[in-house]
């Protein structure tokens, strides 16, 4: 029994070792496989200058003509590098309305507030888009009632608007609570 186990083990270590010796042949043909390949594509890759020979026929006679061939595939040819395309002349004006507009509209879904909402209808207004100028006077004044810069401003638009009824009612709605010289005189104006 014991006999046996020995055997095993000896038929087991010489399987061992054989495997052992495969891997570390294999390995070294992977390793000088490698390098051969390494070595044949540098080779391909420098340049080279060979001869080649053409036979020409003149006047029955044959002519040996030496022809020098260079093959140089290290390096190809750089491209032309593509020309830049000019830009568009940009209207700075237009992209600061936008800029400007669109850092109103954050303020105004952040943090609504009156001078929020004021500045969107004044940014409306000097774009001449009295409709929306009025509605967001009307948003700010309800916001705080007591600053007359809304009120004065969604009389302009609505005057702007061909509605100087309703722009002379607000104002004097206004005159009702507050005191102001500004909107009287605006009053007195329309």
């Amino acid at each position: 029994m014991l006999n046996n186990r020995l055997e095993d083990l000896i038929v087991m270590y010489r399987s061992y070792k054989i495997k052992n010796i495969l891997n570390a042949v294999f390995t070294l043909v992977f390793i000088v496989l490698l390098i051969l390949s390494s070595a044949f594509t540098y080779k391909t890759l420098l340049k080279v200058t060979s001869k080649k020979v053409k036979t020409v026929e003149k006047n029955n006679t044959k002519v040996v003509k030496t022809i020098k061939v260079d093959t140089n595939i290290t390096k190809p040819k750089p491209k032309p590098k593509p020309k830049k395309p000019s830009l568009p002349k940009i209207d700075e004006e237009k992209v600061l309305k936008k800029n400007t507009f669109k850092a109103l509209m954050m303020v105004e879904r952040e943090k609504p507030t009156y001078q929020s909402s004021y500045d969107l209808a004044e940014y409306y207004f000097k774009h001449k888009d009295y409709e929306k100028a009025s509605k967001w006077a009307v948003i700010a004044s309800n916001r705080e009632a007591k600053h007359e810069e809304a009120w004065i401003l969604y009389a302009k638009s609505k005057v702007k608007l061909h509605q100087k009824g309703i722009a002379k009612k607000f104002l004097k709605i206004y005159l009702l609570k507050y005191h102001s010289q500004k909107v009287q005189n605006l009053l007195n104006s329309l």
